[in-house]
């Protein structure tokens, strides 16, 4: 099987190699297998495509408006944002999970909410 890239930098997939996704007959997958579309997006995040939709309305993640086909996500740019996203949650668990004694300088918070109740003493 010849393929042809139209771009030299990029090495086509053979069509049994290609992913497969909800849409794969549509017109923007089948031309670019480096433009994944709105359904397909939702799937592999596990959510409502609706909510791929809002992410990419507030700018969460990189996507396009793309006539009147809907939302249309680069592959390259939407996997470079997951794993920045994936370091920043990383990095403020780990965060969270750190010793007070690690933050050396730094003033210990003050406790929110009720005071603690103060407890009877034990007679001797």
């Amino acid at each position: 099987m010849q393929l042809k890239a139209s771009n030299p930098n990029v090495i086509p997939l053979p069509d049994e190699h290609r992913p497969t996704v909800p849409e794969a007959g549509n017109v923007a997958y089948s031309l670019s297998p480096h433009v994944i579309p709105v359904s397909a997006v939702a799937q592999l995040m596990r959510c409502a495509v609706t909510t791929v939709e809002e992410k990419a309305r507030n700018g969460e993640i990189p996507g396009l408006l793309w006539g009147d086909g809907g939302w249309v996500f680069p592959a390259e740019a939407l996997l470079g944002r997951l794993n920045e996203l994936a370091l920043e949650h990383a990095a403020k668990r780990r965060t969270l999970l750190t010793p007070l004694a690690v933050h050396a300088g730094t003033a210990v918070p003050a406790r929110k909410g009720r005071p603690l109740p103060t407890l009877p003493t034990v007679p001797s």
